[in-house]
């Protein structure tokens, strides 16, 4: 390669590095682009737990005769069947008369995300094994808590 080619070369790299480096701070500088980036834990609570046994954020709690499948406290996590790899969370449960069962997920606090939730619909997405009849899926009821957790 003869000098003139790599002072070409060189200058069509750095004009192009610096190009990008200019483009890299008006995006990141611009309200919309910053925003977009942090708009998607306005609309998910869940999406997938970072321990294989059990999801931190999620507890459970059972009474009477009813069953819930709790670990430490916790719900357990499936990583045999889940909408978005690798993992999703567990509910198995079975309801008794004069008994009970809670089970909670919490919205993860992290730093700059907003302490509730965007939107007005929720959607979850269920696996129920075949043959099971009347149960949670029917008579299961969903509570959202506004308390100092903002969740």
């Amino acid at each position: 390669m003869t000098k003139s080619m790599r002072h070409i070369l060189g200058a069509a790299i750095g004009f192009g590095a610096r190009n990008i480096l200019i483009l890299s701070i008006a995006v990141l500088l611009h309200p919309t682009a910053a925003n977009a980036a942090s708009d998607y834990y306005r609309h998910v609570f869940f999406d997938n737990s970072l321990t294989s046994d059990d999801y931190f954020y999620g507890k459970g709690q059972s009474s009477g005769l009813s069953f819930l499948e709790q670990r430490n406290g916790r719900l357990p996590v499936e990583t045999g069947v889940f909408l978005t790899p690798p993992n999703s969370i567990r509910l198995q449960c079975q309801s008794a008369p004069e008994g009970g069962w809670v089970a909670q997920i919490s919205i993860v606090q992290m730093r700059n995300r907003w302490p509730q939730l965007s939107g007005h619909n929720l959607y979850l997405d269920l696996f129920v094994p075949a043959g099971v009849g009347s149960g949670p899926a029917e008579d299961g009821a969903v509570q959202r808590n506004r308390g100092p957790s903002g969740g």
